[in-house]
Order: C-alpha cells, then structure tokens, then sequence
C-alpha cells in the first residue's frame, strides 16, 4: 500500500513538475514543495491580455482533469496577499483581493495567520492586545522593532500593510526536505524528481511579448 501511495505521489509530481516547466516558458513562476503539498507563486503581471483570476480557474482545471488533484488558488498585488488569499479559499476554491480590497481583508485577519507569526511571537502580541492585522497597523513602526526587534518589527509592520518586497525573479524550485513525505526521505526518490526538474529548468527561457497557449488542450 505504501509503494502503491509512493508511486502515485511521484507520478503527480512529474506531471505538476512538467507543467510548472510548461507555465516558465513564459511567466516567472516560484515552486514550493512542502511534503506532498505544491506552494506555486505565479508573477503574470506581464501578461495585459490575461485576465488572473481565468488564468487561475484554468491552471486549476488543468490540475485537477491531469492529476486528479484539487488545487486552490489565491490572488494578489503580492506574494503575501496571494498566498493569503490562498489560505482562505481552500480547500478547492479561488480568490482574488484587489489592491482596494487589501485593507479590508487584513483588519480582522488574526495575525497569527500572517507568515513568519508563530506560537511565541503571537503570544507576545495578544499579549498587548494585539489580535488583528487591523489593530497590528495602529503600531508605529518604530514601537514594533523596539519591541520585537529590526527585522521582525519591519515585518510586521509591512505584513499588517499587505506590503511584500519579495518578487518572483525567475523559475525557482525549493524542497522544503524537513517535511517530506511519501517516500520523500527516500533519496533514490528525490534524485529522480530532481534530475527531471533540472532537465526542465535547462529548457526554460524567459519569453516577452506571447500569448500563453490554451492549457486546456
């Protein structure tokens, strides 16, 4: 049964390995494998005759009629607003958080779901009577990082903003190893996932000025 389970696992992920070569062909696109769950980050800021929220229902489709997977799909001017969406349209859903919809979406937004907010680190802010990404944004930057120190206070203070300087560069993959499963401690396993990936990342060029192909066919 196990075997069974692996052989499955490792055949989904060529196939979403193959697709996210496909997709960087022609968008930036960041790949996060966290055990048996796939994080994608997808930057199709230059794609102007694409609406996101059809190139999100499409990639979804896809997935599900090639895998059999669901997949959930979270949309922003950011990656922690993307991946935020994400959170609260799973299981198998979509959503999309315009720029005039961010502060919105983050007033009552618990700051334990914020990225990079722990047990601790959330403990000490309930502590001062802070539960909300809302009430998180009443604090100056400077009371944060005295109290939380420089990077962190930096963070949440843009955190609480919907604010993220991270960008989606290029095609990236990263294993998150710590939390593999399925066979991924398996290191026969994770070599033949990578020689697969590299072959695809070989492939892919950064491609301006194409229509992304129908990937229903």
């Amino acid at each position: 049964m196990k075997s069974n389970k692996r052989t499955n696992f490792y055949n989904r992920s060529v196939l979403v390995y193959d697709f996210v070569s496909v997709l960087g062909l022609y968008i930036k696109a960041l790949l996060i494998v966290y055990g048996a769950c796939w994080f994608l980050f997808l930057d199709v800021s230059d794609l102007s005759d694409v609406e996101p929220e059809f190139l999100a229902s499409t990639i979804r489709n896809e997935i599900l009629e090639t895998t059999g997977c669901s997949a959930s799909a979270g949309i922003g001017g950011t990656m922690l607003m993307a991946r935020l969406a994400t959170g609260v349209a799973k299981p198998s859903g979509q959503l999309y958080i315009s720029a005039e919809k961010v502060e919105e979406f983050l007033d009552q937004l618990p700051v334990g779901t914020l990225p990079g907010v722990g047990s601790v680190l959330k403990e000490k802010l309930v502590k001062q009577n802070i539960q909300t990404c809302g009430q998180l944004r009443l604090i100056s930057k400077d009371s944060l990082q005295k109290d939380f120190g420089v990077k962190t206070g930096e963070m949440l203070w843009s955190y609480s903003r919907g604010l993220d300087l991270r960008s989606v560069t290029a095609v990236q993959i990263y294993w998150m190893d710590s939390a593999c499963m399925l066979g991924g401690n398996d290191q026969q396993f994770k070599k033949s996932i990578r020689q697969r990936l590299d072959k695809g990342e070989k492939g892919i060029k950064r491609v301006h000025n194409m229509t992304l192909p129908d990937l229903r066919h």
